[in-house]
């Protein structure tokens, strides 16, 4: 059942709550497609705050609450890319970040965007691929010495 929700603009009162989603909803569900020491580095980004409260800043950041609480977020930045879409674990498979998306594809459409991408972890890439994406490549990455791979989609509109 999808609880009674509000999707609304992100503001820096957020940030602490964004953040804890963000942390809950990597170590949650990155265990089922990666490594611990991945998921260590994946969920410590928001830890430092100025890099991570600076990119909540940019394009549309929404953040959809429950009961006053915010419990997921997604970001449209600047007009074209999908950079977050995060949802706690206690709240997943209900609909709010299909929800979430649709609203930033909206924003897309509506600043005549033509084609909206995203970078997608393994989990993610199959939220993503549902909305009526496409793989357009799967690349590695190496940050501060640990490995990644992610995929490359995109969509046309």
């Amino acid at each position: 059942m999808t609880p009674a929700f509000v999707i609304r603009p992100y503001t820096e009162d957020d940030y602490a709550a964004v953040a804890t989603v963000y942390r809950s909803a990597v170590e949650a569900q990155a265990p089922a497609g990666y490594s611990q020491a991945q998921i260590r580095l994946w969920a410590s980004y928001p830890k430092g705050g100025d890099e991570f409260r600076s990119r909540l800043a940019l394009g549309a950041t929404l953040v959809c609450e429950v009961d006053g609480s915010v419990v997921a977020f997604g970001q449209l930045e600047p007009t074209h890319h999908v950079a977050f879409l995060y949802c706690h674990p206690d709240y997943t498979r209900r609909g709010l970040a299909t929800e979430i998306y649709a609203k930033l594809e909206a924003q897309a459409r509506a600043a005549g965007v033509q084609r909206i991408t995203t970078e997608a972890s393994h989990i993610g890439r199959e939220f993503f691929l549902r909305q009526g994406f496409v793989l357009v490549q799967a690349e590695k990455q190496k940050r501060l010495g640990v490995e990644f791979e992610s995929f490359k989609l995109e969509k046309a509109l």
